[in-house]
């Protein structure tokens, strides 16, 4: 079988990755291969609970998020504000991976959490990502849950919120991320 130029492309040329062409077949590979390939960085909170501050990965306190009254969401609380991640870079970005349960106040309980990212404000924000979570019975079986995220800049700002059956339920989260080059 003979090669096509085209196909001489892919089987022999080097590829620029996630610095060519976005969304070609290198750059999607390479973002695959980044992601699956990638060192993890875990982010907790830099200030005493229960107040919350901003990503340090020097801590293991979680950021403690609250549920609103009658399946409601509760506030949302910054988590990030857009300068600790490679320096708040508008041109690295970074995925979250991640996130893993500190703490709750209900281990019966299922938490819905939902992340927003922007530039400015929660009401500017976009959402992120949605998650179902709940704590295992037995401490053995805690382990971090999975999230699939787009990458988004450093300088980007992050907030978070949940909703339970139980009013005013609390759940302490620290989060996984990978960063990325371009």
């Amino acid at each position: 079988m003979a090669y096509t130029p085209e196909t001489q492309k892919i089987d022999k040329k080097a590829v620029d990755g996630l610095v060519g062409v976005n969304n070609s077949l290198a750059y999607k590979v390479n973002e695959i291969e980044k992601h699956l390939h990638n060192s993890e960085q875990w982010f907790g909170n830099n200030l005493v609970l229960p107040l919350n501050g901003n990503f340090t990965r020097a801590s293991l306190v979680g950021f403690r998020l609250t549920a609103g009254s009658g399946l409601a969401y509760g506030t949302e609380v910054q988590i990030y504000d857009g300068t600790t991640i490679e320096g708040g870079s508008a041109v690295k970005q970074f995925d979250l991976h991640r996130t893993f349960i500190a703490a709750t106040s209900n281990n019966s309980v299922i938490y819905k959490v939902e992340l927003y990212y922007g530039t400015t404000t929660f009401a500017e924000s976009i959402l992120l990502t949605e998650i179902i979570m709940q704590t295992p019975s037995n401490q053995m079986d805690a382990l971090p849950v999975e999230m699939i995220t787009p990458r988004i800049a450093c300088n980007n700002k992050m907030w978070a919120r949940i909703k339970c059956v139980t009013n005013a339920a609390t759940i302490d989260l620290l989060f996984g991320l990978h960063t990325y080059k371009a």
